[in-house]
């Protein structure tokens, strides 16, 4: 199968390059300027002729990772839209019209809203983002169901919960990412100190099964669903995830990290946080064959040996 990531070099983007040539897809990317890796076609999916070239070079699928990221989507509406929407109408437009028969859309669970403990997050729940990051990925959304709906293009959109691994290529904006950030501090400042009270809750899945549920997607003989959610179905707190951390530099590196909330206290395994949780359900993605099975420990001791 011969596949395009749009997007190619992203925290998503580049590890889906990776894993899938290495499963024998002939795999081609895009970047606005050359980044040495191999297929890497330039150019700026902003720009409409690029985007018709693209088209022209007979894909069997596409794989649309391009996104602004949470701080400038809600900083920057007229790029956002330029980038977050229009780029996307713009390439299921062009992707319709060719030989291209499936369209892999990368949204955000943002789409639904805060998560609340104790709610079931599903396909079908009713999606009210409270930013504009998560506004512009449900109006690509929308645009992926009129093309399922109205075209032969099969375009489905994954609601990604939060991935967690080791990057392929580093990048400021990756770094900031809450777990790379909590490894990182392990790391440079032998301390975890949250920026929270440690009960924020997250369904974190890690990049291998994120790889496997877009393979899925990509060979499924048959897609019944425009949506799909993609995450590990296990929710954890911030607090939790901050003491598995310091928890697996201690065992790699024989050096105690103490963590710390927000307001100066420590926690450690005796702490105990609500078990009220939420569920991001993923049970579109397991009718198809998938299940997330890779440890979040193993995700975790991926990114300290990329540090």
């Amino acid at each position: 199968m011969k596949v395009l990531i749009i997007g190619g070099t992203g925290y998503v983007g580049a590890r889906l390059n990776k894993h899938l040539s290495a499963k024998g897809f002939d795999v081609y990317t895009t970047n606005r300027k050359a980044h040495g890796l191999a297929k890497t076609l330039i150019g700026d999916v902003t720009d409409a002729h690029f985007i018709t070239s693209l088209a022209s070079q007979s894909f069997d699928a596409v794989v649309y990772t391009v996104s602004l990221n949470h701080t400038e989507s809600n900083t920057d509406v007229d790029r956002a839209i330029a980038i977050n929407v229009t780029a996307t109408a713009r390439c299921l437009e062009a992707f319709a019209k060719s030989k291209t028969t499936r369209f892999v859309y990368f949204s955000t669970q943002q789409v639904y809203g805060p998560f609340s403990a104790g709610l079931n997050f599903s396909e079908d729940s009713p999606c009210r983002p409270h930013n504009f990051y998560g506004i512009t990925h449900l109006m690509s959304e929308d645009l992926c169901q009129y093309y399922f709906n109205h075209s032969e293009l099969k375009s489905v959109a994954v609601r990604l919960s939060n991935s967690i691994g080791a990057p392929v290529i580093p990048s400021p904006h990756i770094s900031s990412l809450v777990a790379l950030d909590l490894c990182q501090m392990c790391v440079k400042d032998g301390v975890i100190k949250l920026k929270s009270d440690g009960t924020p809750q997250r369904d974190f899945i890690a990049m291998n099964d994120v790889c496997e549920g877009v393979e899925t997607l990509l060979t499924s003989e048959k897609l019944i669903y425009p949506i799909y959610n993609l995450g590990s179905g296990q929710t954890i707190t911030l607090g939790e995830l901050a003491l598995k951390i310091a928890q697996i530099y201690e065992t790699l590196n024989g050096k105690k990290i103490k963590v710390y909330l927000n307001n100066g206290s420590e926690i450690n395994s005796d702490t105990k946080f609500s078990e009220k949780r939420f569920i991001f359900s993923t049970s579109r993605l397991s009718e198809q064959g998938f299940a997330a099975d890779t440890p979040i420990s193993a995700a975790i001791k991926e990114i300290f040996r990329g540090l």
